[in-house]
C-alpha cells in the first residue's frame, strides 16, 4: 500500500488543491479584475480625451509618492493576517496594521505641511507639489485596502473581495470622467484613485462589521503585543523589503518628473496602466490566492511542487498577451488613445519584457515569505531600488536622454534575478518548467500571431 507521503499521493493532493478552491478562488478574483479592468480601460479611453499628458502626469508622480510608503504602511502585518491558525490573533494583526497606517499617514501629512516648499520644489513640480496635501489620506486608504483584503483572503471570501473591485471601478470610473467634464484639472485624477481605494475599506470594512463585529472585542494592547513578537520578522525585513520593492518601481518615476517634462511622465503612466492592467487580470488574483494555500503547502512540505505548478500556470496565461499588447502598442495607441499618446505606446514596447518576468515573479514572491527569508527578499528588493533609479539617474546625465527607455530595461534586468531567487528558494525542480515549455512556446506564437494581425489592421486603418 502506497505512503501518504509518496510523491503520487503528494501530487494528486497538489491536483486536487489546485482544481479545487485554488482555482475556483483565482477564477472569482480573476473574473471580477477582468470586470473592474475592462470597465477602467474604456474610462481611460475617454479620460485621454479630456486630460493631458501632463495632467497624468502629476497623477503618476502621486501614485509613485503614495504607492511607495503605502506599501510598507502596516509594516507588513497586513500581509500576514492569513497566516495565523487563530482568529484572535489574526484580528490583533489587522488593529495592527490600521493602527500603524494610521500613524505613518498622519506623520506623511505633518511632513507635507511643515516642510519648507522651497526644498520640496527640488524634487517635485509645482502641479505635483499642490496635490502632495492629498497623500496622507491616500496613504491610509492604499494601505487600508490591504489589510482589508487580505483579512477576507483569509476566510476564502473570494466573492466578497471580487465584488468589491467591480464597485472601486465604478467609483473611480465616476469621479474621473465626472471631474474631466465638469474641469479637466489634474485634481480629478488624484480624487479618482483615492476615491478607488477608499471604497475598498469602507465596503470591506462594512462587511467586517457586519460579519465579525464580536471579533473587535478580541483587539486589545496585549493581544496586539503578542503577535507583533510573533511576526516581527514581517516589520524588521519585510517591510523594508516591501518599501525597496515599491521604491524600485517609483522612486524612478518620481526622479523621471524631476528629470523630464511632465507629458513625458504622463506618456509612462498610461503604458504602466496598460501593462499593470493585464497583471491584475490574473497575477494579483494568483498572488492572493497562492499566499493563502503557501504556508499550508509549506507545512506539508509541498511548497516546491506547488509552486512550480502555478509558475508553469502563470507561462501559460499571461506573459503571451503582454507581448502581444508590447508588439501591437506602438501601432495601436495613436490609434485608441490619440496621437498625442502615440509616445505612451513606444514605452509600451521597451517595457514588454520587465513585465513578462515581472508576470512570473510577483505572484509567487510570496514563497520568499512563508519559507521566512525576508532578510534575502530585503536585500533583493535594495539592490533593485539601488539599480533601478542608478539607471535613470545613469541615462539622464550621461547618456543625454532616454531616461524612461533605461527605466523599461532596468525593471528586465532586476526581475530575472528575482525570479531566479524565487526559483533557488522554493526549490523548484527547472526540468518542472522545461518539460512544459512546448505547450507554453505554442500559446506564446499565437499571440504574436495575433498581434501582428491587429498590428497590420491598425495601419492600414490609422
Amino acid at each position: 500500500m502506497a505512503s501518504d507521503k509518496s510523491p503520487h499521493a503528494l501530487m494528486a493532493k497538489l491536483r486536487q488543491a489546485l482544481s479545487g478552491q485554488f482555482l475556483a478562488g483565482v477564477m472569482k478574483l480573476a473574473g471580477a479584475a477582468a470586470l473592474a479592468q475592462a470597465m477602467l480601460l474604456g474610462a481611460l479611453v475617454i479620460a485621454t480625451q479630456l486630460y493631458s499628458p501632463a495632467d497624468f502626469g502629476v497623477l503618476a508622480v502621486f501614485n509613485a509618492v503614495v504607492s511607495t510608503v503605502a506599501v510598507a504602511a502596516c509594516l507588513r502585518f497586513d500581509i500576514a493576517v492569513p497566516l495565523p491558525r487563530d482568529q484572535k490573533d489574526a484580528v490583533n494583526l489587522l488593529g495592527l496594521a490600521f493602527l500603524s497606517a494610521a500613524i505613518i499617514a498622519v506623520a506623511v501629512s505633518l511632513l507635507v505641511v511643515l516642510a519648507p516648499e522651497r526644498y520640496a520644489l527640488l524634487l517635485f513640480d509645482a502641479s505635483v507639489y499642490t496635490h502632495l496635501w492629498l497623500a496622507g489620506p491616500g496613504i491610509f486608504f492604499l494601505a487600508g485596502m490591504s489589510a482589508m483584503q487580505n483579512w477576507f483572503i483569509r476566510q476564502k471570501a473570494y466573492g466578497i473581495v471580487a465584488r468589491n473591485r467591480i464597485a472601486q471601478a465604478l467609483v473611480h470610473a465616476s469621479v474621473q470622467l465626472g471631474g474631466g467634464w465638469l474641469m479637466a484639472a489634474p485634481v480629478f485624477l488624484v480624487l479618482a484613485q483615492m476615491a478607488n481605494y477608499a471604497t475598498a475599506v469602507v465596503v470591506l470594512g462594512g462587511v467586517f462589521l457586519l460579519q465579525s463585529r464580536g471579533l473587535l472585542r478580541e483587539i486589545g494592547f496585549a493581544g496586539m503585543r503578542s503577535v507583533a513578537k510573533e511576526y516581527r520578522q514581517f516589520p524588521i525585513y519585510s517591510t523594508w523589503e516591501a518599501f525597496f520593492n515599491a521604491a524600485g518601481i517609483f522612486v524612478p518615476v518620481i526622479l523621471i518628473g524631476a528629470l523630464a517634462p511632465p507629458a513625458e511622465v504622463g506618456h509612462l503612466q498610461l503604458g504602466l496602466y496598460a501593462m499593470q492592467a493585464m497583471i491584475g487580470l490574473v497575477g494579483a488574483a494568483i498572488a492572493q490566492v497562492y499566499f493563502s494555500r503557501a504556508a499550508e503547502e509549506h507545512g506539508a512540505g509541498r511548497l516546491a511542487e506547488f509552486t512550480g505548478t502555478v509558475l508553469v500556470n502563470l507561462a501559460r496565461t499571461g506573459p503571451g498577451p503582454l507581448l502581444a499588447i508590447g508588439i501591437a502598442a506602438p501601432f495601436v495607441f495613436p490609434l485608441v488613445f490619440g496621437e498625442e499618446w502615440a509616445r505612451s505606446g513606444i514605452l509600451v514596447a521597451w517595457m514588454t519584457p520587465w513585465f513578462m518576468l515581472q508576470f512570473l515573479a510577483s505572484p509567487i514572491s510570496l514563497a520568499l515569505a512563508v519559507t521566512r527569508r525576508q532578510r534575502a527578499a530585503f536585500l533583493l528588493q535594495l539592490f533593485g531600488f539601488v539599480f533601478r533609479s542608478g539607471a535613470v539617474l545613469f541615462a539622464a546625465y550621461a547618456l543625454n536622454g532616454y531616461i524612461t527607455e533605461a527605466y523599461a530595461l532596468s525593471g528586465f534586468v532586476f526581475y530575472a534575478a528575482y525570479l531566479a531567487v524565487i526559483v533557488v528558494a522554493s526549490r523548484i525542480e527547472v526540468s518542472r518548467v522545461v518539460r512544459d515549455a512546448r505547450s507554453i512556446a505554442l500559446i506564446w506564437a499565437f499571440w504574436v500571431t495575433l498581434a501582428c494581425i491587429v498590428s497590420g489592421l491598425a495601419v492600414v486603418l490609422f
